[in-house]
């Protein structure tokens, strides 16, 4: 059996072959290693996925192309558009004036009417004379 001072005596010996100091020292050496390399790992990885996502972007030539690209569709819109409104007032003064002329005409017909009727009732009086509102758009007709 054994006493216990040599328990004591072997309990200093292992400690003694262990070193448990360097073995302390060593443990942390290994992880720094292991943080070390970690990082180091992160660090390449970060640097190819930036360089993946910096081939993967488009140059700026080729930007400016995709701008053209959707940019030349909605110009050309734009011009139509322009295009489509000056027709659009073009005919708008053309329908102005064929109202004017309409109205003109509904009056004058209607001076001539009167006038037919003048006559047909066998007056010899003066004929009904020109409104001055019918003068007034001959004029206006006229300038135009």
């Amino acid at each position: 059996m054994m006493k216990t001072g040599d328990h004591e005596k072997i309990a200093a010996s292992v400690i003694a072959a262990l070193d448990l100091e360097s073995v302390g020292k060593k443990a942390r050496s290994v992880r720094e290693i292991v943080g070390l390399s970690a990082a180091g790992v992160g660090f390449v990885a970060t640097v190819t996925v930036g360089l993946v996502e910096l081939q993967a972007k488009p140059s700026t030539p080729q930007v400016e192309t995709m701008i053209e690209s959707h940019t030349a569709p909605v110009v050309e819109r734009v011009i139509k558009t322009e295009a489509a409104a000056e027709d659009l007032a073009e005919v708008r003064r053309d329908v102005e004036r064929i109202e004017d002329v309409q109205g003109y005409l509904i009056e004058q017909s209607s001076w001539q009417g009167d006038i037919l009727e003048h006559i047909a009732g066998g007056n010899r009086g003066r004929a009904p004379a020109k409104p001055e509102s019918l003068k007034a758009k001959e004029r206006e007709l006229l300038r135009r």
